[in-house]
């Protein structure tokens, strides 16, 4: 499946159904030893996999691109911060175990 990137209209290749999967392990030993393998949640479901030669076909479909992200620097708030005290019978959890 090709999907455009929004900036420049290029085609960019990806996985199709990627956003389902979410447990990735990339073997280095075995028989699957440079595919790339995911599945739905850890421990559930089959995994799927792709070869090198797949994905090899995957990224010359791609545009590559150096990312260039944003951010920012730690900064100390000047303020106080003020939390109010819960009405009601206090608890100590130290007295409980």
């Amino acid at each position: 499946m090709n999907i455009y990137n929004c900036v420049g209209k290029e085609k960019v290749g990806t996985i199709a159904r990627i956003k389902s999967l979410h447990e990735w392990t990339w073997p280095d030993q075995g028989e699957d030893a440079g595919f790339v393998c995911a599945r739905i949640l850890p421990g559930i479901g089959e995994w799927k996999k792709w070869s090198p030669a797949q994905i090899g076909k995957i990224q010359k479909q791609r545009k590559n691109e150096k990312p260039n992200p944003e951010y920012s620097t730690h900064t100390e708030s000047n303020k106080k911060w003020t939390l109010p005290i819960a009405a009601g019978e206090s608890i100590f959890f130290s007295d409980a175990f």
